[in-house]
């Protein structure tokens, strides 16, 4: 039990750490030593290129713990936000419109 909420805490903290943690630096340089094995293959080693980035990217994928980026409830924050700017702005013009509207019948009935 206090096991693994000690190791699930050290991951957590190595996973916020980001760039700066003690475990990149090394699987970093797995990967160049693999890549200068596969130098013979270019094929092969385009494709270790194109596919390194994308299991980074879903590192977290299966695991109870979620990538340090850009949060749900961030995104949802922003496009709340959004969209009250947007409805303020199309209330803004819906009273416009009726002003010009009541604008040019007040003309016309002056002419």
């Amino acid at each position: 039990g206090t096991e693994s909420a000690s190791t699930a805490e050290g991951i957590e903290r190595e996973a916020d750490d980001g760039p700066a943690s003690t475990a990149d630096p090394e699987a970093l340089a797995t990967d160049a030593a693999v890549d200068d094995v596969s130098t013979n293959e270019p094929v092969a080693d385009t494709e270790t290129d194109a596919d390194g980035p994308v299991p980074g990217d879903d590192a977290f994928d299966g695991s109870p713990f979620e990538s340090a980026g850009v949060e749900d409830a961030d995104l949802a924050t922003e496009v709340a936000a959004l969209r009250r700017t947007v409805e303020a702005q199309s209330e803004r013009l819906d009273r416009q419109s009726a002003l010009i509207e009541q604008l040019i019948e007040e003309l016309r009935r002056g002419r």
